[in-house]
C-alpha cells in the first residue's frame, strides 16, 4: 500500500525562494505502472524536477539506480515524500529488497544538487546492518514519512529526525499481520544515519497491543512544538496513525503521540480516539487523517466533517486549552488526506 503523496515547502536549490517536493507514486515510468516518482516544483518559476528511480529518467542515472535499486513496478517510489532544509527524504514502500517484494525502502537525497538532481546520499531497508530488523515480503517500510530538523542532547550540529512506517509488518511471530511497526532515525549534519527509537503496539507502555490489521505505522508525523528552529528531544513529537484499529466499533482508527524526553519509548505516550482530550464522542467516525502544527495535533477527515486540533500541550499532559475545529465549506467533500494536509 502507498500512503497518499503530499508535498513538503523547502529551498531545494538555495535561492531563498521555498520550494516544494511532491509525491506520484502512481506515476508509470518508462512503461511500468505505479514506479513512481517526485516532483521538485521550484517557487522561482524555473522548470521542475522529476525524479525516478528509472535510469533514462533520472541525470545521474548509474548512481541512482545502483543506489536506489531499478525502476519496477509497484515500486511506489515518492509515495511519502518528506524534507527538511538539509534532506529529502523518499518512501518507496513497494520495493522489492532481495526476493522480497513490498519489503520498501526509504532513499536519502541532499539539497545540495549533483548532475542536475539533489545528490543521493544512502537508502536504508529493513536489512540495513544498522537496524535491529530484517526486510520480508510485504512490510510497506517507508509507506509513511516525515521529518523534522532535529538536535539530540549532547550534540552540537543540527541534524534531521526521520520517523518511518513499515504498516505491514508482521508481529507476534507473524501471527499478527500488517500489525504495524514504526522507526525513528537521526540523520547527523555530516549524512550518518543511526537509529533512535522503535515503535509498536507491543512495545512496554504504548496503549494496546498488535493485532492483526492494525496497520500502525499507516501515517507518521513528527512536529516541533517549541520556539527553536530545530527541535530537540523536550520539543519533538511523533505522531502515529494506527489506521485499523478497531477502537468501540470496527475501523475507528487511531492515533498515538510519543514524546522523545523520556527514557522509555511509551513513557508519557497519548492514545488519541474519540472522546479523548476533549474530542467529541462521536468526533471520528472511522480512520483519520493526521497533521501537525507547531500547536496541534490534526485529527479528522477524509469520512469526518471537521478536522480538529488538540494542543501538544494537552496531549503532553498540560493545561492546554480548547479544542479547534475546522470543517469545509458546505458541499465541499474530502476524499483524500493530501487533499488537507
Amino acid at each position: 500500500m502507498a500512503s497518499a503523496g503530499g508535498g513538503r515547502w523547502n529551498d531545494f536549490d538555495g535561492d531563498g525562494i521555498r520550494d516544494i517536493a511532491a509525491g506520484e507514486w502512481a506515476a508509470t515510468v518508462a512503461g511500468k505502472e505505479r514506479a513512481g516518482a517526485v516532483w521538485v516544483g521550484y517557487g522561482s518559476g524555473a522548470p521542475g524536477l522529476r525524479l525516478t528511480e528509472d535510469a533514462s529518467g533520472v541525470p545521474t542515472a548509474p548512481q541512482v539506480s545502483e543506489m536506489f535499486g531499478n525502476n519496477e513496478a509497484d515500486d511506489f517510489f515518492g509515495g511519502a515524500p518528506a524534507s527538511t532544509t538539509t534532506r529529502l527524504i523518499v518512501g518507496s514502500d513497494g520495493e522489492k529488497v532481495a526476493t522480497d517484494a513490498g519489503a520498501g525502502s526509504m532513499a536519502i537525497f541532499g539539497h545540495a544538487f549533483k548532475d542536475g538532481i539533489p545528490a543521493p546520499l544512502s537508502v536504508v531497508t529493513r536489512d540495513s546492518s544498522w537496524l535491529n530488523a530484517s526486510a520480508e515480503k510485504g512490510d510497506a517500510f517507508g509507506a509513511s514519512v516525515s521529518a523534522t530538523l532535529y538536535r539530540p542532547a549532547g550534540v552540537d550540529k543540527t541534524g534531521t529526525l526521520v520517523a518511518v512506517g513499515s504498516p505491514g509488518e508482521d508481529l507476534r511471530s507473524n501471527t499478527a499481520k500488517d500489525a504495524g511497526f514504526v522507526h525513528t532515525f537521526f540523520i547527523s549534519a555530516e549524512g550518518k544515519t543511526s537509529n533512535l527509537r522503535e515503535y509498536s503496539q507491543d512495545v512496554s507502555g504504548v496503549a494496546d497491543s498488535s493485532q492483526s490489521g492494525d496497520q500502525f505505522g499507516f501515517s507518521v508525523q513528527l512536529a516541533n512544538f517549541g520556539e527553536a528552529f530545530a527541535a530537540g528531544p523536550e520539543s519533538a513529537m511523533l505522531a502515529v496513525g494506527v489506521w485499523g484499529e478497531l477502537g468501540s466499533h470496527y475501523g475507528q482508527g487511531a492515533t498515538q503521540v510519543f514524546r522523545f524526553d523520556t527514557a522509555g519509548v511509551g513513557a508519557g505516550s497519548a492514545w488519541v480516539v474519540s472522546g479523548t482530550f476533549g474530542l467529541p464522542e462521536d468526533a471520528l467516525a472511522g480512520p483519520a487523517c493526521v497533521g501537525v502544527s507547531r500547536k496541534h495535533l490534526l485529527v479528522g477527515f477524509p469520512i469526518n466533517d471537521t478536522m480538529y486540533g488538540v494542543t501538544w500541550a494537552a496531549l503532553r499532559g498540560d493545561d492546554g486549552g480548547e479544542v479547534h475545529r475546522w470543517t469545509p465549506e458546505p458541499g465541499v467533500g474530502r476524499s483524500s488526506c493530501s487533499q488537507v494536509l
